[in-house]
């Protein structure tokens, strides 16, 4: 009867023991379960290209925009800015912006009057007084007469230059710009006009060859010969 009695707590021990190591056992396969899904790092998505924030400029806003630093004697022009100019109608379309330049500088403001000698520097980094730029304006014009023209317009960029290299200038290099701007104001508004131009309000000085009464580009010519 003992023996019976020891035998049945064995087997009832041993289901006890069967069904506690069963509960551990999946409590444990649960954790590492857990434990390894944790741990996975997930896939970091690409991240997209961002756009630049630079802006884009082009050849026709070239003149708009100064050499960062640029070199005594060295023409701002580019090669590819050169090259884009092969017709009248390119001409036309540089001359209004050039004109806003030397019209700020030299013609209705004055604003020569006070500028500095870095801003004198500076200012040999635009192409509105690029000898280069004028030099192709002459090469490609359909012209004979503003081919004239922009042979004087490089002649007299090219005398400004030479003085304004270290800031400072003389009496003939104002005259030069301001000779320079009456071309450029005469093509612009007379020779080479934009569509649209008020006229009304723009003078005539008869300093283009163009021009049927052109007494002013004689008399800039004969300085050009006499001086430069």
């Amino acid at each position: 009867m003992k023996a019976k009695l020891v035998g049945g707590i064995a087997v009832v021990v041993l289901i006890l023991g069967a069904m506690i190591y069963s509960f551990y056992s999946s409590n444990n396969l649960n954790n590492n379960s857990q434990t390894l899904t944790g741990s996975l790092a997930t896939p970091t998505p690409t991240p997209t290209a961002t756009q630049s924030s630079a802006p884009v400029v082009t050849d026709k806003e070239v003149d708009l925009m100064p050499a960062a630093s640029p070199a005594p004697g060295l023409d701002p022009a580019s090669s590819s800015y050169l090259d884009s100019i092969t017709n009248d109608e390119h001409i036309r379309e540089q001359l209004y912006r050039m004109y806003g330049r030397f019209n700020g500088l030299i013609g209705n403001y004055d604003n020569y009057k006070t500028t500095t000698e870095e801003e004198w520097k500076e200012l040999l980094g635009y192409t509105f007084l690029s000898v280069a730029v004028y030099e192709r304006f002459a090469e490609v014009t359909s012209s004979e007469e503003l081919k004239k023209d922009f042979t004087n317009l490089a002649a007299l960029v090219s005398f400004v230059r030479d003085g304004l290299e270290d800031g400072t200038y003389s009496e003939d290099h104002i005259k030069a710009l301001r000779y320079a701007y009456e071309i450029i104001n005469d093509i612009q508004a007379w020779s080479l006009p934009q569509p649209g131009d008020d006229l009304n309000v723009r003078h005539k000085f008869g300093a283009s060859f163009a021009l049927t009464n052109h007494e002013q580009a004689s008399l800039i010519d004969d300085w050009i010969i006499n001086n430069l």
